[in-house]
């Protein structure tokens, strides 16, 4: 399941509506606009060296990416990607209630307004298959028009190269921030991110690719 923090967080307005415009009723939104670059490579290898770590894989995502090169192991991937992808994807709202009915419609209603598809998004976020993890930035937008005009929207989930990105945790494996190339800091509820069958609450995850590596 995902969520998007912002998107179902419900804002009182004076009306008692569930949804209201943005800044009505809460003290605090999400950062607007796309704040992370597309790519890059870890100055000091913190996720390379992570990611893949006693499993005999020692370049890291630069093995993961060639790996997928090969035909076989390109289409065995691509058979679990699409197997996920073929059930679509819907919105539950949390009960039958009136205000939680109409938040779902609302973030259905983002949903399906996103730039590129919600499904080219969710094949972005199955990467983590091959490299262990994924991450998606969240784009907002304030909507203008239409019933929702005011409200926090989306404008687009945008894929990003986890190799760019090391995160910071707490002392019980939580993901506390997110830090870029330059050492720029990320809130991480500003991402969707999948770390794929994770041991001992790793966020990098781990690789389908480990199992078929010999060096």
């Amino acid at each position: 399941m995902i969520t998007f923090p912002f998107l179902k967080r419900r804002m009182p307005s004076a009306s008692g509506s569930p949804l209201a415009p943005a800044g009505v009723g809460a003290s605090s939104g999400p950062p607007l606009g796309e704040m992370a670059p597309a790519d890059g490579v870890s100055l000091l290898g913190t996720l390379s060296s992570l990611a893949l770590p006693d499993e005999g894989l020692p370049g890291g995502y630069g093995v993961c990416r060639r790996m997928q090169t090969d035909p076989q192991v390109k289409a065995c991937l691509n058979t679990k990607k699409f197997a996920v992808l073929s059930q679509g994807w819907t919105v539950h709202a949390a009960s039958e209630s009136p205000e939680d009915q109409a938040v779902a419609a609302f973030v259905r209603d983002a949903l399906a307004g996103v730039r590129g598809g919600v499904l080219d998004a969710l094949h972005d976020v199955l990467d983590a298959l091959a490299l262990g993890v994924s991450l998606v930035e969240i784009v907002y937008q304030i909507v203008e028009g239409g019933p929702y005009d005011g409200m926090i929207g989306l404008a687009a989930l945008k894929s990003k190269d986890p190799e760019g990105f090391t995160f910071e945790t707490d002392a019980f494996g939580n993901v506390t921030a997110l830090r870029g190339l330059l050492g720029e800091t990320y809130p991480p509820d500003k991402f969707l991110r999948l770390s794929y069958m994770p041991r001992y609450e790793n966020p990098l995850g781990g690789s389908d690719l480990q199992a078929a590596y010999k060096p």
